[in-house]
């Protein structure tokens, strides 16, 4: 009898400190998840930046929010524009076209490239 009371509060306590490692191990997990996905943004971003500044240095100036046809409606954004000078190991860059417009209804395989994306966004990031 006594022998059980033993056994049963020395169980108890293996589990407890068991479960309480198992949780620690979870938020440190967690964070490191998150510091991890916040360091992924901050590369993306300066990735944009360098495409940004690359375009500037080849260009005079950083590209316009979008580059209109003859009849002066919208065809493609600057996304475009930066997307063949830095984010070439994508693949994108020579499947990239300025040819058929951004909004047409079968938009080209480039155009469906997630290029920048956050990790857990709605949409998965942008493409051009």
């Amino acid at each position: 009898m006594q022998g059980s009371i033993v056994l049963r509060f020395i169980l108890g306590t293996v589990i407890l400190v068991v479960g309480a490692l198992a949780v620690c191990f979870y938020f440190l997990v967690r964070d490191a998840r998150d510091a991890a996905r916040s360091c992924s943004s901050q590369c993306r971003l300066n990735q944009l930046q360098l495409a940004l500044q690359n375009y500037h240095d080849a260009h005079g100036c950083f590209p316009p929010a979008y580059i209109v046809d003859e009849d002066g409606r919208p065809m493609h954004s600057w996304r475009a524009l930066i997307i063949s000078t830095t984010f070439d190991h994508y693949g994108s860059a020579g499947r990239t076209s300025l040819m058929p417009r951004w909004n047409v209804s079968r938009r080209p395989a480039c155009c469906r490239d997630c290029v920048f994306g956050a990790r857990g966004s709605p949409t998965r990031g942008w493409s051009i």
